[in-house]
């Protein structure tokens, strides 16, 4: 049988295009072959027997059922990955939650003590201006402070990232 198609040479490469499916019955020309317009390249069969290649369509079927039964396997395989990555981002989002929520508590506390340093500071300053404590007394004090303010800096830097990655892993997980 002579089988009419169409050559399309995208980037010097032609490729052949049959009007009906089959499968290949023989080959008339090698790879590398000069061929004119008009010259057999291929038979094509599309009987539902053929001498040598046996029943064609009960192959088509079994290939196609074949394929069929691995695109089902690999479509559990992706739906199994996705379920274990959804249980995954959930946990991490969860312990986001109380990274957060221990952050929340951390800023209570750590400022309670920047109060505290913020009075102790008061009243050192002014036993220093009434001379009962040393200079070097009131400085260890202030020092007190700054370090107490820089700990309620962390702990908001902290809370702050955990939110913000919180909010990456729910965005995440809003895209599977």
């Amino acid at each position: 049988a002579r089988v009419n198609g169409w050559l399309l040479p995208p980037h010097g490469v032609v490729r052949v295009h049959a009007p009906r499916p089959g499968v290949v019955g023989s080959l008339m020309v090698r790879e590398g072959s000069q061929v004119q317009a008009g010259d057999r390249l291929f038979t094509l069969s599309d009987d539902l027997q053929s001498t040598a290649l046996g029943d064609t369509q009960a192959q088509i079927a079994q290939r196609l059922t074949e394929r069929r039964a691995s695109l089902a396997q690999e479509r559990l395989q992706q739906q199994l990955l996705m379920a274990q990555q959804q249980r995954a981002l959930d946990e991490r989002a969860m312990s986001l939650r109380g990274e957060v929520t221990q952050a929340e508590r951390e800023i209570v506390l750590i400022d309670k003590r920047v109060q505290i340093a913020a009075r102790a500071e008061e009243l050192h300053r002014v036993q220093q201006a009434e001379g009962y404590i040393s200079e070097m007394r009131l400085q260890q004090v202030q020092s007190e402070l700054l370090e107490q303010r820089v700990r309620l800096g962390a702990a908001q830097r902290a809370k702050l990232t955990a939110q913000r990655t919180l909010m990456m892993v729910t965005a995440e997980r809003a895209e599977l």
